[in-house]
């Protein structure tokens, strides 16, 4: 009879995470131009991810306002990219901005947020 020993036991960490819920706030929703929104707080809970997070910011721009052309720029060393970024708007109309979060789980898009 030949003698068998039992496998060796082994240990394999798993994550598992939940889709994201993209989630922010800003100093502010209206005001004359040039209007600088600093900080957009990125409030998105990334406590269940297993994995670093990727941000995208959209700002969609519509007319209004006498504006008839989309200014708006990203500030401070910061992008559409960026967690937390600055955004400068300066020419009059009404922007959409949203936030896209993306992990294993796939990728979450904001609420719409405007401003005039």
């Amino acid at each position: 009879m030949e003698n068998v020993c039992p496998p060796e036991p082994f240990t394999r960490q798993i994550c598992i995470e939940a889709p994201l819920e993209p989630l922010f706030s800003v100093s502010e929703t209206e005001g004359c131009g040039p209007l600088t929104v600093r900080p957009v707080t990125n409030t998105t809970d990334e406590s269940t991810s297993c994995e670093e997070v990727d941000y995208l910011w959209t700002v969609t721009y519509e007319e209004g306002y006498c504006g008839d052309t989309d200014n708006h720029s990203f500030i401070n060393d910061t992008d559409a990219t960026s967690a937390d970024p600055e955004i400068l708007f300066t020419g009059p109309g009404i922007y959409s901005l949203t936030l896209s979060a993306t992990n294993t789980c796939g990728t979450v898009v904001s609420p719409p947020q405007i401003y005039k």
